[in-house]
């Protein structure tokens, strides 16, 4: 009997252990979701703020917000990866796609923690199919040979946007700035960033005389590269730094 209570003990300790250890992993899960989340709010306050100093006065955002913006991001960095590394996020069993994988959706604003189970999965499913395609080759021939690739790095990259949003052009039209899309009830879409009518003059494109016909026009500024990807870095920097919030704050 004293064995067997003995036993019972150790069961009982052992479950008190293990539903400790639980509520732990869930605590620094939830700590590092808080901290990752507090880092994007301070890049989007950073980003509001040099747009609407910048917008006044052009080259005067002051140096003593830069440095507060920079030390305070530094600090919160080092907090999320303690944390990442005390919750082996990045295990020594997960091969070098799987951390690059996870590595660019943190680039895109998505936090490592909660990520669904079947992510990198998914994410290596369509790579195979961009690989077995010759559409990948193409578009990204197409961009060098025309260099692309600097021009949209450095239009993201003033607008505090990830050099990796390169990639959409890709998604979008292949790096071909002649592409016209299908008529929609949003009108058609152009250019290498395929803006629809509307988006376009909202962010300063000017539509050509043949807006309303799904052809080519080169008089419309979405089939103008540098315009558009301009106009382009504005849009998707206006999302980004809207929707990359902590889910509370929806």
């Amino acid at each position: 009997m004293i064995a067997l209570a003995a036993l019972g003990l150790i069961a009982i300790l052992l479950g008190g252990y293990a539903y400790y250890k639980h509520k732990q992993v869930e605590q620094q899960e939830l700590l590092a979701q808080n901290v990752f989340y507090e880092m994007k709010a301070l890049d989007i306050a950073y980003a509001s703020l040099k747009k609407r100093v910048v917008a006044l006065q052009p080259d005067s955002l002051p140096t003593s917000e830069t440095s507060t913006y920079l030390a305070k991001r530094k600090e919160l960095i080092a907090a999320y990866e303690g944390l990442l590394n005390e919750l082996g996020v990045y295990s020594a069993t997960m091969d070098e796609k799987q951390k690059t994988i996870y590595h660019v959706a943190r680039v895109f604003g998505e936090c490592e923690i909660g990520m669904p189970d079947d992510f990198v999965d998914e994410v290596e499913k369509y790579v195979d199919l961009w690989k077995k395609s010759p559409r990948l080759r193409t578009a990204i021939g197409r961009a060098a040979e025309r260099s692309y690739a600097p021009r949209i790095a450095a239009s993201f990259a003033a607008n505090d946007l990830p050099p990796q949003f390169f990639y959409l052009a890709l998604q979008e039209s292949e790096f071909d700035s002649a592409v016209v899309g299908p008529p929609t009830r949003f009108g058609i879409a152009k250019g290498m960033w395929q803006f629809v009518p509307a988006t376009a003059l909202a962010y300063g494109l000017k539509t050509g005389p043949l807006v309303g016909l799904a052809r080519p026009d080169p008089r419309d500024e979405r089939q103008n590269v540098g315009k558009s990807t301009d106009a382009a870095a504005k849009y998707i920097s206006d999302m980004y730094n809207t929707r990359h919030r902590h889910p509370d704050f929806w």
